[in-house]
């Protein structure tokens, strides 16, 4: 009876050590580090003429290989208006999954990637033109945002999502 005490403790033991190893195995982000930067550029409006701002959606994967893309791009409804998104034959934009401008909700959502395994470098993701309803201050918040590691996992490697205020000139 001791002995099989004994080795019911020695099972536990042993599950609960190798629990890690296991779930870094069957996919947890465990092998990508969260390095990834997504931002918005420029951080003051340059306006083509007086009522329209383009905004960037950039990525800075730091080094590491990036193959998709899921971007949350919520902005103040009242200050500004989306009209259209633009990808500029961006090779990390290869694909297109999915885009949706709600204006009502001031929310952007672009599903995004490349078959290529070996994007590393800072890119725009997509170009954002707004037209401009009033000037001041405008909110944009990218969280909920993710960056996709191309290591056939699929692990986000998004460090944190950026919050940023525009501000709109007259």
């Amino acid at each position: 009876m001791r002995s099989i005490t004994v080795i019911i403790i020695l099972l536990a033991a042993l599950a609960i050590t190798a629990r890690p190893a296991i779930t870094a195995a069957a996919g947890e982000e465990f092998t990508a580090s969260k390095t990834a930067e997504l931002f918005l550029q420029p951080d003051y409006a340059s306006f083509l003429d007086k009522n329209t701002l383009l905004v960037d959606i950039v990525v800075n994967p730091n080094s590491q290989a990036i193959n998709a893309a899921n971007i949350n791009l919520a902005f103040d409804q009242n200050k500004l208006a989306a009209a259209a998104i633009s990808y500029h034959d961006n090779p990390f934009s290869e694909f297109i999954i999915s885009e949706k401008i709600d204006n009502k909700q001031g929310v952007i959502k672009i599903a995004c990637g490349t078959a290529a395994n070996d994007m590393a470098a800072t890119t725009v993701i997509a170009r954002i033109s707004f037209t401009k309803i009033l000037s001041g201050f405008a909110k944009f918040n990218l969280s909920g945002s993710e960056i996709l590691a191309a290591d056939g996992l699929g692990a986000n490697i998004l460090a944190y999502p950026e919050i940023h205020n525009i501000y709109i000139i007259k």
